[in-house]
C-alpha cells in the first residue's frame, strides 16, 4: 500500500535526522495508515497513524511521533504491560491499571526525546521533568496517582479506553498469533541501529545511554535478589494473630502505630546466608546486605535461616528468625577467602553468598540452589550471580 505524502516526508526526515529510530523501524516494525485510530498507536510490532492527524502536524512533530512509537517497540512496553495485566498486580503491588502504565511509559519516552532534541513533541504529549529517561516505566508508575477510571488495552489497531490515557497515542495488544521479536532480535537490531547512527554522526548522548542499556543492562541487585526469592515463595498467608512487626515499628517511628496482620507459615525452606568476612569486604557492603537480608526474612519467611560468617573457614554462625535480630549480629572472621567451606555445613534449599568472588569455587554442590551476590565483575562458574554496585 502506497504511503501518503505526509508519511513519506516524515520517514525521510526521520532517516536523515534520527537514523537510529529509522533503522530500527525499517528492520523490526511496520507502518500502517488507518482511520481506525484517532492519532497514532503501536503494539510494539506495527505502528498505526491516522492520516488526518498526521496532516495537522509539522514535520518535526511527525518525527517525534514516529520515534515515540519506535521507543515503545524497542522497550516492549505493551508486552510488559500485558504481563502486569495478566498478573493482575502492577509495579506498586496494587491492581494493575493500563492507563496509568501508558502514562508512565510516555513520560519516560517524551523526556528522552525532548532531551535528545528528536523532533518536536505534539500538543497533548505527557512531559514532566521529574520523570526522566533514566527511569524505568515501572518506577514512574509507582509515582503516578491511582486512576479513578482506568481502561484496558485495545486490540488490533483500533481505539480503546487505553487510548485516552492522556498522551497523543494509543497502546494496543498485538493480534493473537502475531510474531513478536525475541530479546536477542531486539538487541541485534538495536546494536545495528546504534552503529549506523554513530557512523552518521547523529546519535544523541541520551539515546546512546538509554539504548546501550538494552545491550548491557545494569540491574538493580536488590530487585534481582527479591525476585530470586519471590519465585520460590508460595501464597501469602496472613493472620491477625501474628502482628507484622516491621510495619508496626516503621509506623510507630512516624508517630502512628499501625497494626497489620503478619505472615504465618513458611514460604521457603531452610536458607543459609553466607557472608564473606575476609579483609576485602567493607562495612558498607555488609550493611547493604544486612538490609536486604531483613527484607528476605520478612517477605520470604524461610523455615529457618542461618547466617554463616566465612573467610577461609566457617568462623561462626548465627540462627535468625526475625529481621529485628540482625542488629545484634557481630561478623566473625577476617582472614583469607574460601566460600565453599560453607557447603560442608548444611543442606538447605537455598544458599545466598555475599562475596567479592576472589575465592576458589570447588565443585558445584548438589541438592540446593546457590545465589552469589558479587561486589566485583567476577561471575561464579555455577549457580546464579547478581552483581552488587557499591559505588552508589
Amino acid at each position: 500500500m502506497a504511503r501518503s505524502e505526509n508519511l513519506s516526508i516524515a520517514m525521510s526526515a526521520l532517516l536523515t535526522s534520527q537514523p537510529f529510530f529509522a533503522v530500527y523501524l525499517l528492520q523490526m516494525m511496520n507502518i500502517v495508515e488507518s482511520p481506525n485510530v484517532q492519532t497514532a498507536a503501536t503494539d510494539s510490532r506495527t505502528i498505526w497513524v491516522n492520516p488526518g492527524f498526521f496532516a495537522t502536524l509539522t514535520v518535526a512533530e511527525r518525527v517525534f511521533v514516529l520515534a515515540h512509537e519506535v521507543w515503545h517497540g524497542i522497550m516492549l512496553h505493551v508486552q510488559r504491560g500485558k504481563k502486569y495485566h495478566d498478573l493482575v498486580f502492577g509495579p506498586d503491588g496494587g491492581k494493575f491499571q493500563p492507563k496509568r502504565w501508558g502514562k508512565a511509559c510516555d513520560y519516560v519516552i517524551n523526556h528522552g526525546l525532548t532531551e535528545g532534541h528528536v523532533g518536536a513533541m505534539p500538543k497533548g504529549g505527557l512531559y514532566d521533568p521529574k520523570f526522566t529517561s533514566a527511569m524505568q516505566a515501572d518506577e514512574v508508575y509507582k509515582l503516578l496517582p491511582i486512576e479513578q477510571d482506568d481502561g484496558d488495552f485495545g486490540q488490533n489497531g483500533t481505539d480503546s479506553p487505553d487510548g485516552d490515557h492522556g498522551g497523543f497515542d494509543q497502546h494496543h495488544l498485538p493480534k493473537p498469533g502475531t510474531p513478536l521479536p525475541s530479546d536477542q532480535e531486539v538487541k541485534q537490531a538495536v546494536a545495528g541501529a546504534l552503529s549506523q547512527a554513530k557512523a552518521a554522526g547523529r546519535l544523541p548522548g541520551v539515546l546512546e545511554r538509554v539504548f546501550g542499556e538494552v545491550l548491557e543492562p545494569t540491574q538493580n541487585w536488590k530487585d534481582l535478589l527479591r525476585n530470586y526469592f519471590s519465585v520460590r515463595t508460595g501464597r501469602d498467608d496472613v493472620s491477625w494473630q501474628q502482628v507484622n512487626r516491621r510495619k508496626l515499628a516503621t509506623s510507630a517511628m512516624l508517630g502512628i502505630p499501625l497494626i497489620m496482620p503478619g505472615k504465618v507459615g513458611h514460604q521457603i525452606g531452610g536458607t543459609v546466608v553466607v557472608v564473606d568476612t575476609s579483609g576485602s569486604i567493607s562495612n558498607k557492603e555488609l550493611d547493604a546486605f544486612m538490609g536486604e537480608l531483613s527484607g528476605i526474612l520478612e517477605d520470604a519467611t524461610p523455615e529457618w535461616c542461618k547466617v554463616l560468617w566465612v573467610d577461609s573457614v566457617v568462623a561462626g554462625f548465627d540462627d535468625v528468625s526475625e529481621a529485628s535480630e540482625l542488629v545484634h549480629l557481630k561478623p566473625k572472621g577476617g582472614g583469607g577467602t574460601n566460600m565453599p567451606a560453607a557447603f560442608d555445613w548444611l543442606q538447605p534449599e537455598t544458599v545466598v553468598i555475599l562475596s567479592d568472588l576472589w575465592t576458589p569455587f570447588g565443585t558445584q554442590p548438589h541438592g540446593y540452589d546457590v545465589l552469589w551476590v558479587s561486589t566485583t565483575e567476577r561471575t561464579a562458574p555455577y549457580g546464579r550471580t547478581i552483581h552488587l554496585d557499591i559505588s552508589k
